[in-house]
């Protein structure tokens, strides 16, 4: 078995960054694309926010499981690739996906078509937010536990 080094907090840190601000560009560029469509914001979050779900389930899955899945991790010996999986995670779950999705964007825009009268608008972003997000998610975890077998 090779040998790696537990990844340092810096290192893990600026993971993080790097994928979280790759995400929020994309998530930002969502809405540009929703204003030049002329299609309501709250649709590109919908969109990103559902994609992100899934990402983060499949990614989680697929990185975390082959972790959980190696015999054992002992201190002085850490599996190269559990390190490799680890950093990833990181970065594109923890920093891209996080990135990407925004539930106070959700929320600032829910209460904005509340106040603005906008109330079947309101509950049809609820309704897809909480019915297709959150099944995303089941699918992306359920997707990575079949190819993590």
């Amino acid at each position: 078995m090779s040998t790696g080094s537990l990844p340092r907090p810096a290192t893990m840190t600026a993971l993080a960054f790097v994928g979280g601000m790759a995400g929020s560009l994309v998530r930002a560029g969502s809405e540009h694309v929703a204003w030049v469509l002329e299609i309501p914001v709250w649709t590109a979050t919908l969109c990103v926010n559902v994609t992100a779900a899934f990402l983060a389930g499949l990614l989680g899955r697929l990185l975390l499981g082959v972790v959980t899945r190696r015999a054992a991790i002992a201190a002085e010996v850490v599996d190269s690739w559990s390190v490799r999986a680890q950093s990833a995670n990181v970065l594109l779950v923890t920093g891209f996906c996080g990135g990407l999705s925004t539930f106070s964007s959700f929320g600032v825009e829910m209460e904005e078509l509340l106040r603005n009268g906008l109330h079947g608008q309101a509950a049809l972003a609820w309704l897809l937010s909480m019915s297709v997000g959150l099944p995303a998610a089941w699918l992306g975890l359920s997707l990575g536990s079949r190819r993590d077998r």
